[in-house]
């Protein structure tokens, strides 16, 4: 038996296949200019005074008394912190202590 020849076939010059183009890529869009809107402004809150800024507080409720009768009451109150407490601290601690009372007291 004679030995076959392999036949290769070329396409001809008049038919190419047609060679598909890639779908066009869409260019992604730039996001619209968006509007800022600003939220509206929450009040502040109230603040209430601690009862340690209302004793300082001026206040029209207290009565005006003479230095003198200021520096009693205030004594007077230090005294009895000062006894209640054992005479353990100096003078000037309850001195100060009786008035920061009296003041929250607004008796002075």
């Amino acid at each position: 038996m004679p030995a076959k020849k392999k036949v290769v076939v070329k396409p001809s010059a008049k038919t190419k296949t047609p060679v598909k183009k890639p779908a066009p890529v869409a260019k992604a869009k730039k996001p619209a200019a968006v509007k800022r809107v600003s939220a509206p402004k929450a009040k502040a809150p109230v603040k209430t005074p601690t009862p340690i800024q209302k004793a300082y507080e001026p206040d029209s409720t207290i009565v005006s008394i003479s230095p003198e009768q200021r520096s009693s009451l205030i004594s007077e109150q230090a005294y009895l912190l000062a006894e209640k407490d054992g005479f353990s601290k100096q003078a000037d601690y309850y001195w100060h202590a009786a008035e920061i009372m009296l003041q929250a007291e607004k008796r002075i």
